[in-house]
């Protein structure tokens, strides 16, 4: 029974089922379907593979349930700032003037927010210097900035940073 509906089923790539490509045409399954059959056996057998049938999805269904819930208990949950918060940035996707790549900083800032744009992307107010770079970031490119009571809870200004390539890009500020 199962080889029959995989071999009359139509095949994605080819269009038609593997019996048609075979023979020519498609096979005659004319069996009605949920009716009684008049024989108990066969009733009771049919009654079964229906129950366990359910069980099995029933299963499945709980499996997907189980594993979305892993997925989700292991992912980091993104950050939430406030319009006014200070983040670092991170510059593993901006191009820097650095003599060593290695010995440079791993985020720039602290910037201050300005606007959030979306559930997940923050308007950052960058200096002069960074005016080549589109001034909003998805929240993984973003760490938050905390002040301490030694230095005080604004930062001062970061040092100016400058590009790798000076090419004529479009300035945003």
């Amino acid at each position: 029974m199962a080889e029959f509906v995989i071999n009359s089923r139509t095949h994605s790539a080819l269009g038609m089922s593997p019996f048609e490509l075979t023979y020519g045409y498609l096979p005659l399954f004319n069996i009605p379907v949920g009716q009684r059959s008049g024989i108990p056996a066969v009733d009771d057998h049919i009654r079964i593979l229906r129950e366990a049938r359910q069980d099995a999805g029933a299963a499945l269904h709980l499996g997907k349930k189980q594993q979305k819930e892993g997925y989700e208990r292991g992912k980091r949950k993104a950050h939430q700032f406030k319009v006014g918060n200070f983040v670092w940035l991170s510059v593993e996707d901006i191009n820097l003037q650095l003599s060593s790549k290695k010995l440079g900083d791993r985020q720039l800032g602290p910037y201050r927010i300005l606007e959030k744009i979306g559930p997940l992307d923050y308007h950052l107010d960058l200096p002069i210097s960074l005016d080549r770079i589109h001034p909003v970031f998805h929240v993984d490119k973003l760490y938050p900035w905390k002040g301490n009571a030694i230095n005080g809870e604004i930062p001062t200004p970061p040092e100016p940073v400058y590009l790798e390539d000076e090419d004529e890009r479009p300035r945003y500020k």
